[in-house]
């Protein structure tokens, strides 16, 4: 399985390159967050130190934009477009908002904004340019067999993270409806 080769990477690489990009991502993130809070905040979906959308951003970029030279303008529109994706799936699934640009001008929903856009086409261009070549070479130096080991570990464990995150948020919204009920049978009482 790790050895398929799809559109030149190995599938080993291509998991590789998302669990790192969601990592940094979401360190990326929670330290931005954090800085803006004065406290610490975990940001991302699941609970342990990975944020998937970037590292779902990264391989879309990786693999749509490595034969083009137009970084800054592809990671514009391909980040653009998977972080609008992905919140709207999140808002229709969870019935919650994980990010609102709602108050930033060129807004799209709350979901996307153009000030947003531009940094992902920065950050596109910065990563593609220097981030990436590090990373390869670091993720070409990992010995196959410990590689592959610690993938499927890492594979288990954002499997059970996800399904753990997923049911603790389905009983919240399931708590937040009895609430709501009793809210409303309060109310007509």
């Amino acid at each position: 399985m790790w050895s398929t080769v799809w559109f030149s990477f190995t599938f080993f690489e291509l998991y590789a390159y998302f669990m790192i990009y969601s990592f940094l991502g979401w360190a990326m993130e929670s330290t931005y967050v954090s800085i803006n809070a004065k406290k610490w905040v975990n940001r991302g979906f699941i609970n342990g130190p990975f944020c998937p959308i970037y590292g779902t951003g990264a391989l879309l970029i990786l693999l749509a934009l490595k034969p083009v030279s137009l970084l800054f303008l592809g990671g514009f529109v391909i980040a653009t477009v998977v972080e609008y994706l992905i919140g709207l799936i999140l808002e229709k699934l969870f019935h919650a908002t994980w990010w609102d640009y709602s108050q930033k001008p060129f807004n799209i929903k709350g979901r996307v904004c153009l000030e947003r856009s531009v940094e992902w086409g920065v950050l596109t261009a910065f990563v593609m340019r220097v981030v990436q070549p590090v990373i390869a070479d670091f993720v070409a130096a990992i010995p196959r067999a410990w590689g592959e080991f610690a993938a499927t570990l890492l594979l288990a464990y954002l499997a059970v993270d996800t399904t753990i995150t997923v049911l603790h948020i389905l009983r919240f919204n399931e708590k937040l409806a009895s609430l709501s009920e009793a809210h409303d049978a309060l109310q007509k009482k």
